[in-house]
């Protein structure tokens, strides 16, 4: 992991366990919620590539850097604004370039706050959690929608084969690990 990977990283993992103490969830749905919101943003922030001087990688993504945005949340809150920023969508299950309106953020606190919000005033997810559904599950509702009619999926995201994505990061980043996230949490600065 490259230093401004391992910067993000932490940076998020102390902001969502701020979340947390704050959430008033049942301590497993939170510790959920914190790993998804750590993983999407790791996914959402990647901007320039990692260079071999340790820059780029995750958190230097244009939307990060000046909206405080690593979800790639659309704008929905007035009072914050929004950034205009060019962004890639699935639409019809092909990749097309598009100039997105996304939420910006006081500050990365704002930002997890609003994600696990959205997350949570979903049905799909709220159907999940309520199931007992793990982190495989509820990835999987956050992604596109089968048909119309689908209530199992959220469409967070557009991209297909977003669970295994999901999934990937947590791995290699041992999201799930007992711990992890406030390893990654004590090393921020």
């Amino acid at each position: 992991m490259t230093p401004n990977a391992r910067k993000f990283v932490c940076a998020m993992a102390r902001g969502t366990l701020a979340w947390e103490a704050r959430s008033g969830l049942p301590a497993a749905a939170a510790r959920l919620i914190s790993i998804l919101a750590v993983a999407q943003g790791c996914i959402e922030s990647e901007g320039e590539p990692p260079q071999p001087d340790g820059s780029g990688g995750w958190g230097s993504s244009v939307l990060y850097l000046e909206a405080s945005n690593p979800f790639g949340i659309k704008f929905h809150v007035q009072a914050w604004g929004q950034v205009t920023v060019p962004t890639t969508e699935y639409i019809d299950g092909v990749k097309k370039p598009v100039m997105g309106q996304f939420q910006r953020y006081p500050d990365l606190s704002y930002a997890i706050e609003d994600h696990a919000a959205v997350l949570l005033e979903h049905q799909a997810i709220q159907n999940a959690l309520a199931n007992g559904g793990g982190l495989e599950v509820v990835a999987e509702a956050l992604g596109p929608k089968t048909s119309e009619n689908d209530t199992a999926h959220m469409e967070y995201s557009s991209a297909p084969g977003y669970k295994t994505l999901v999934m990937e990061i947590v791995t290699d980043l041992k999201l799930q690990q007992p711990g992890q996230l406030e390893a990654y949490a004590a090393q921020a600065a």
